[in-house]
This record gives structure tokens, C-alpha cells and sequence, in this order.
């Protein structure tokens, strides 16, 4: 996927890494036996709630032919606590569920090298090990930290909420996760098409400068017309970071994605909200 180089930093500061954000818990599900193949338990694949969208599998470099690879910085989280539920409930995700990038990336898994101390700098740890799945081939790993965001006055963040009965925790959550509450605006529809049609009418009106999210679980009608109208905003400095809410019925990973692609910024998953200083 290809996302939109205008997210904000301060916005993504203020929005991501740490503690969780208190949701109502999805309703207990038994996990299925678990087969086993010579004395190894597997886990068993099951249906799940969620709907999501295959993307393809990325193709294996052959540095004889491609000695220039480009990639994409991405900060999507919403796959990895798929994948984490799915898990810990004793069963394998929805293949489709499973973005290698955002478990790769998963916060936690995998000590963090030390960020730079200058703002606007960024460190490069690369890492080169064979192939565990591949004999006779290597892996590269790099790992990218960013130093320190210069201070600046954070914008207002206008928040779009879908369904309507997200919007007691979201906004328990986000009085926890932002310095001001008072600079944040909750508006709410039964669908995304709705709520961020709300959105829009409350930026227009005030004139200042802010930053979009949704928050919800994505189950509605998401239209070409409001992906097109997302990017547009994007474009004029107005990106739109998405936080996936799952009420218990399960998240539309699909339509959310849409959203985050066209708006410019990250998918974030329910425990990516942190308080800022």
C-alpha cells in the first residue's frame, strides 16, 4: 500500500504507542482443539468477525537483477492486534488479516534502538541473517528511529466517531491520551460516510487549523466520493489517521484501509492511544 507523505508528527504523537484504550470486551470465544503433527500442537484457523482484504504477497528480491529496492515507511497497526486476538484465543488470524509489515513492525516484540537525541534526525540500525525460512538466502532488516519531535503548538483534532456507541469510550480514551480535551471536537454518525461528513461541516466551520480521525469499526457505506473528498484534504494538509474500534461485532479492515489510504494516514489499532506530555 502507498501512503501519502502529510502525516503529521505532532499528530502522531499525540496519538500513538502505550497504554489501551477502554473498550468493551468482544464476547469470549472457545477455542477450537488444536490438531497435532507429530507431537507439535498447531494451532486451528477459524472463522472470524472481522472483515478484511487480501493484498497480495510481496515478492521475493533477487538482488542479481534488483540492486535498487525501494520501500515504505508504514505504521499501520490494526493487523497485528488482529493477529494478537486471533492468538490469544488459541487460533491462527484470517490469512487475509495478516499484513507481514504491521506484525514486523508490532510494538514491543522487539527491543527498540536508542532514538537520536537531535530533532529531525533519524537513525538506521541494518541487520543481515540467514533466511529462516529460506535456505541459501539472507534477510536485511533496518530499523528506522526518529529523534525527538521539535515542540509546537498541537492542532485541534476533530473526531469522527462510527457507530454512534463508540463515543463514551473514545471519549474516555481520549481525555487520557491528549494534554488539552478541550481542543478536541467529537462529532458522531451510524456509519463512516456519516460521521465523517459531520467531520467536514465542523472543519469548515471553524476555519482553524486541525487534524481528522476516525474512530470505529468501519461497518457502513465507504463511497468513492468520500474517499476522493479525504484525499482532497489530505492534499491541502489535512490527513486523516483512522483508529479501528471493534464493539464486539468485529472491525471491516477493508473499509478502514480505504480510509487511511485516502486520507494520508495511519490505521492504528485500539492499544496505540498514549499519553502526552
Amino acid at each position: 500500500m502507498t501512503r501519502r507523505p502529510s502525516l503529521s508528527l505532532t499528530l502522531l504523537a499525540a496519538l500513538t504507542a502505550g497504554c489501551g484504550v477502554a473498550l468493551p470486551a468482544p464476547e469470549a470465544q472457545q477455542a477450537p482443539p488444536a490438531a497435532r503433527l507429530t507431537g507439535v500442537p498447531l494451532l486451528a484457523a477459524t472463522p472470524t468477525r472481522h472483515r478484511a482484504r487480501h493484498y497480495g504477497v510481496n515478492p521475493t528480491v533477487d538482488t542479481d537483477e534488483e540492486t535498487l529496492s525501494g520501500f515504505g515507511l508504514d505504521v499501520d497497526t490494526s493487523s497485528w492486534h488482529m493477529v494478537r486476538e486471533a492468538l490469544a484465543r488459541g487460533a491462527l488470524p484470517a490469512p487475509e488479516a495478516v499484513r507481514v509489515e504491521s506484525v514486523v513492525n508490532a510494538p514491543g516484540l522487539l527491543p527498540a534502538p536508542a532514538a537520536p537525541r537531535g530533532a529531525g534526525d533519524l537513525r538506521v540500525d541494518a541487520e543481515v541473517f540467514p533466511s529462516p525460512f529460506r535456505p541459501g538466502y539472507h534477510a536485511l532488516r533496518l530499523t528506522i528511529v526518529a529523534g525527538p519531535a521539535p515542540a509546537a503548538p498541537r492542532p485541534r483534532l476533530v473526531v469522527a466517531v462510527s457507530p454512534a456507541a463508540a463515543v463514551f469510550p473514545i471519549a474516555a480514551a481520549l481525555s487520557r491520551a491528549v494534554a488539552n480535551p478541550e481542543a478536541v471536537s467529537l462529532v458522531a454518525g451510524p456509519d463512516p460516510a456519516s460521521a465523517l461528513e459531520r467531520a467536514f461541516a465542523a472543519l469548515d466551520a471553524s476555519g482553524e487549523p486541525a487534524r481528522l480521525v476516525l474512530a470505529g469499526d468501519g461497518r457502513g457505506p465507504v463511497t468513492p466520493t468520500l474517499l476522493a473528498e479525504l484525499a482532497r484534504r489530505a492534499d491541502g494538509g489535512v490527513p486523516t489517521l483512522v483508529l479501528a474500534v471493534d464493539l464486539g461485532r468485529g472491525v471491516d479492515d477493508a473499509a478502514l484501509v480505504a480510509v487511511a489510504e485516502a486520507g494520508g494516514g495511519p490505521l492504528l489499532g485500539p492499544g496505540d492511544l498514549a499519553p502526552t506530555p
